[in-house]
């Protein structure tokens, strides 16, 4: 299917708001019920496709992924150390000797197969439906209207939080305020006391800004975003065969826990 996913009307291509919703929640239900080591591949590497496809740079979600892979990996470590009967590998530390099972190894690594495709769905979600269109549906499913204004003002002043400890860091970085273990410590007490006063004083702009614009005025739909029309019905098509293909993968490929 020849189908369009860059910018941000993306979401049509694949059927609309609630059918992503719809196929994510499903892959999530699918990745825990099902174990199999081939199912979470096939989902990370479909979400990471349809990502790349929507125009999102292959390192921005190498920036997302690299955390969670991490914790995966640990406990992919610690299930092959502790579990299982079936020696796999012994490694020599020292005088210390590690023993690799192959129970745990299997165990690991599908847990950690399931971390990253969850993950790989979040993104998906969100690459796909922005935060206002999320707190939108979230509103027609009835969650209260103040609710909604305040994760949408908590998630702009994220963002300025950030932005604000990124110029002040860069800053000081500029006049070698990190130079030494002293002058970090300086650095850091007057990084945190700056930020609280510029954050505060952009949180009040924006604050302002929305409130001329509306908000706290205007119906919960108009402020917060409504359902996009004109769905493409082969992107419902496209997500179904997709889950008809992770259920049958999950099933063929399921190995005993």
């Amino acid at each position: 299917m020849d189908l369009d996913l860059s910018g941000e009307d993306g979401v049509r291509s694949l059927g609309g708001e609630w059918n992503v919703i719809f196929f994510v929640v499903a892959s999530l239900v699918l990745n825990l019920v099902f174990c199999s080591l081939v199912l979470p591949c096939l989902m990370s590497t479909f979400c990471l496709t349809l990502v790349l496809a929507a125009g999102v740079p292959f390192s921005g979600v190498a920036r997302k992924v690299v955390f969670p892979a991490l914790v995966a990996g640990v406990l992919m470590i610690t299930q092959t150390l502790t579990y299982g009967r079936t020696p796999m590998v012994d490694l020599r530390v020292g005088g210390l000797t590690l023993t690799l099972y192959r129970e745990g190894f299997l165990r690991g690594s599908i847990l950690m197969g399931r971390v990253m495709a969850g993950v790989m769905l979040l993104i998906f979600l969100v690459s796909f439906l922005p935060v206002h269109r999320l707190l939108g549906l979230l509103g027609r499913l009835g969650i209260p209207r103040l609710l909604l204004l305040q994760c949408l003002m908590v998630y702009r002043f994220t963002s300025l939080l950030i932005d604000e400890a990124s110029r002040i860091h860069e800053a000081q970085t500029l006049r070698l305020g990190f130079s030494s273990f002293s002058k970090k410590v300086r650095s850091l007490q007057m990084m945190g006391a700056s930020l609280v006063t510029r954050s505060l004083d952009r949180s009040q702009n924006v604050y302002d800004a929305a409130r001329m614009r509306g908000l706290g005025t205007v119906p919960p739909r108009q402020a917060i975003g409504a359902l996009e029309q004109g769905a493409d019905p082969r992107g419902v098509v496209l997500l179904g065969v997709v889950l008809c293909l992770f259920s049958a993968a999950g099933w063929v490929f399921r190995v005993a826990p």
